[in-house]
Parts: C-alpha cells; structure tokens; sequence
C-alpha cells in the first residue's frame, strides 16, 4: 500500500526507515531520499511513527518494519 504517491513511497519503505532509527516525519524522508510534495501523506508518516514508538515500548521493536498499524481515517 501507498503511502505517498508523490514519492512512490510504500509502507513497507517508510516502515524500514522508521525501524532504522528515523524518529520524526522529516528523518523518514531524509532517510528515503525525499520529502514530501503535496504533504497528504504526513499524517500518515506520523501515525506509522507513533505505532513503532508503541511497540518499542511495549518490546515488540522487530514488528515496526513488517505491521501496519491500526489507525482509523476521518472521512473528507
């Protein structure tokens, strides 16, 4: 799944960043060579952010890279 189609950015990508140690919206794009265009996809990137943060803190670190976080989406 997409998570930013300025970037051609998917999931799986930003979550490898975020397991590589970037820690805000900014260092997952620095990390992937980008930044973001139309800025649709930053509350995404922060919320897959603060899913790892849950994780590491509940010691489940290893899961960051590879599980999609549960969030709801409001509706436009």
């Amino acid at each position: 799944m997409y998570v930013c189609n300025c970037n051609g950015l998917n999931r799986r990508s930003v979550n490898q960043a975020i397991a590589d140690g970037a820690r805000t919206t900014a260092a997952v794009f620095r990390d992937l060579d980008c930044r973001p265009q139309c800025g649709k996809c930053v509350g995404e990137v922060k919320a897959l952010i603060t899913a790892c943060r849950h994780r590491d803190a509940c010691g489940n670190a290893a899961a960051c890279a590879t599980q999609a976080p549960h969030f709801l989406v409001a509706a436009e």
